[in-house]
C-alpha cells in the first residue's frame, strides 16, 4: 500500500472519527436520570408507543428518530408490561427503561456533525489543513457534545444541515448534478423537519442557486432554464414532498387522544380534516405557539452573549455525598469559542486577501453565518446558547480558514508546530470541562475553579 497525501488525509478523518464515536457512546446510559430537556423530547417519543396525540412547536422528525432507537431497544415491551415511562421531572430515575437507546440515534448523529462539516468545507473547496482543524475543534467541542449526547433534536438539525450543504456544493461543482441535487434536498428537507431553523440552510443553497441564475448570460439561456427546473424540482418540491411524508407518519402514529389534543380544533380531534388539512392546521397551530411562547428559564440567555459564552446552561445534577455531585453543564471549549469570535473578526478583516477561497465560498460562510444567528434578535421568546450551535459552527470553519492562511506564512516546521499548539490547547481545555460534559463526580471546590466567571454559576 501506498501511504501518499491523500491516504494519511482519509486516515486521519477517519480517526477523528472514530474519536468521536467514541466521546459519544461511551457511557450513554449515564446519567440514569432525566436530563434537562428529555423530559419534553423523551415523553413526546414516548407517545408513538401509546398513540397518544401530543403537541410541540417543533416539527416530528427528530422525536420519530429518537422513538425509533427507543423501539430498537426494546421500548415497546417495556410500555405493553409496566406502561409509558411519563418523564415528568429532571432527575427522575429511568429504572428499567432502556432509555439508553433513546439517546442513541442523537449521539450517532452528533457523532458524525464534524465529517459532515469536514465534506462542506471539502465541497467549498477550502483547505485540507483548514477542514481537518475544524472537524478536529468539533470533535473536542464541550458543548456540543454534551448536547449531542442526550435525547434531544439539535444533533439531528445539525447533521442534516450540514450533509446537505455538502451535497448541494458538490453538485454545484459538477454543474449541479440532478442525483446530488436530489440529495441535497432531501436532506435539507429532514433538518427542517427537525427544526424549523433548518430552513437556513435550505435558504442559503437557494441563494447561491439565484446567484449562479442572475450570472448566466443571455447566450445560455438553457443553463438558465435548467438551473430553474432543478432548483424547483429538486430543492422545493423533494424538501416539502418529504416535510409532508413525515407528518403524514406523525399522524398515523398517534391516532388517539392525548394532551396535544387542547391545541388542536373540534374538526383536527374529531378527524374531520384531510391529511392536508390537518398539516396546515398544526403547522398554523406550531408558528402560532411559537411566536407567544412567553416562558421564561433562569439559564436562558439573549444572542448576543453567546459567542462570548457568558451563558452556560445547567443541564443536570446528583448530589452524591457531601461537598460530591455530579454536574452536566452545556459549557463550550472557552478557548475554542473565544478563538471563534477573533476568527469572525479576522476573516471579515483579511477577506481580500484570502485570495486561494472562491469568492461564493467567502459569501457563503459570512451569510451562513449571519443567517444562522442575526435572527435571533428579533426572537421575543426565551433562548439558549444552543440555539447558537449552527453560527459557532460555522465560526469554526472561518477560524479554520484564517489560521490556515496566517500560519501559511511560517516556514513548514513552525507551521505544523503552530498546529499542534492550538490542537493540544484544544485538548486541554476540552479535558479540563469534561466532567462538566459527562457528569463525573466532582467536589464543590473543584467545581467552582472550572466556573471561570458569575454567570458560569
Amino acid at each position: 500500500m501506498i501511504w501518499n497525501k491523500n491516504t494519511w488525509l482519509y486516515l486521519v478523518v477517519f480517526v477523528l472519527t472514530i474519536f468521536g464515536l467514541v466521546l459519544h457512546l461511551g457511557f450513554l446510559s449515564y446519567p440514569n436520570e432525566t436530563v434537562f430537556d428529555e423530559v419534553h423530547f423523551g415523553k413526546f417519543a414516548s407517545a408513538y408507543f401509546t398513540g397518544a396525540y401530543y403537541f410541540d412547536i417543533h416539527p416530528p422528525l427528530g422525536k420519530l428518530l429518537i422513538a425509533l432507537g427507543a423501539w430498537l431497544g426494546g421500548y415497546g415491551g417495556y410500555v405493553r408490561e409496566y406502561g409509558a415511562f411519563l418523564f415528568t421531572n429532571i432527575g427522575d430515575p429511568y429504572g428499567s427503561v432502556p432509555y439508553g437507546w433513546f439517546r442513541l440515534l442523537p449521539a450517532i448523529a452528533g457523532s458524525f456533525i464534524p465529517l459532515a462539516v469536514y465534506g462542506f468545507m471539502r465541497s467549498l473547496k477550502l483547505g485540507h489543513r483548514a477542514s481537518l482543524f475544524a472537524m478536529f475543534c468539533l470533535v473536542f467541542e464541550n458543548a456540543l457534545l454534551a448536547h449531542t449526547r442526550l435525547m434531544l433534536l439539535d444533533s439531528f438539525l445539525l447533521l442534516f444541515g450540514f450533509l446537505g450543504l455538502a451535497a448541494f456544493f458538490t453538485s454545484r461543482n459538477r454543474g449541479y448534478s440532478w442525483l446530488m441535487l436530489m440529495t441535497a434536498g432531501a436532506l435539507f428537507s429532514l433538518s427542517f423537519s427537525t427544526k424549523w431553523t433548518g430552513i437556513s440552510f435550505l435558504g442559503l443553497a437557494g441563494l447561491v442557486m439565484i446567484y449562479d441564475l442572475i450570472r448566466c448570460n443571455r447566450e445560455r439561456l438553457g443553463s438558465r432554464v435548467s438551473i430553474i427546473l432543478k432548483g424547483i424540482g429538486c430543492m422545493g418540491l423533494i424538501s416539502f414532498l418529504i416535510y409532508g411524508g413525515i407528518f403524514y407518519v406523525h399522524f398515523m402514529l398517534l391516532p388517539h387522544t392525548g394532551p396535544g389534543d387542547a391545541y388542536m380544533s373540534q374538526d383536527f380531534r374529531n378527524h374531520k380534516l384531510s391529511l392536508t388539512g390537518k398539516l396546515f392546521e398544526l403547522n398554523q397551530k406550531m408558528a402560532f405557539y411559537n411566536a407567544t411562547l412567553k416562558a421564561t428559564h433562569s439559564y436562558g440567555s439573549p444572542a448576543w452573549s453567546w459567542p462570548i459564552l457568558s451563558r452556560p446552561i445547567f443541564y443536570w445534577h446528583q448530589q452524591i455525598s457531601s461537598g460530591i455531585a455530579g454536574r452536566i453543564y452545556l459549557m463550550g471549549n472557552p478557548v475554542l469559542w473565544w478563538m471563534s469570535c477573533i476568527g469572525i473578526i479576522a476573516f471579515i478583516v483579511f477577506i481580500r486577501q484570502l485570495g486561494y477561497i472562491d469568492g461564493i465560498a467567502k459569501a457563503v460562510l459570512l451569510v451562513g453565518y449571519g443567517a444562522n444567528f442575526f435572527p435571533f434578535f428579533s426572537v421575543s421568546r426565551v433562548l439558549f446558547l444552543y440555539h447558537y450551535f449552527a453560527a459557532f459552527i460555522i465560526s469554526v470553519v472561518m477560524l479554520g480558514v484564517v489560521m490556515e492562511h496566517g500560519f501559511s506564512r511560517f516556514s513548514p516546521k513552525r507551521t505544523w508546530i503552530a498546529w499542534f499548539l492550538c490542537a493540544m490547547l484544544i485538548v486541554v481545555l476540552f479535558c479540563f470541562f469534561a466532567p462538566l460534559t459527562f457528569g463525573i463526580p466532582m467536589s464543590d471546590a473543584w467545581y467552582r475553579v472550572h466556573t471561570w466567571m458569575p454567570s458560569w454559576i
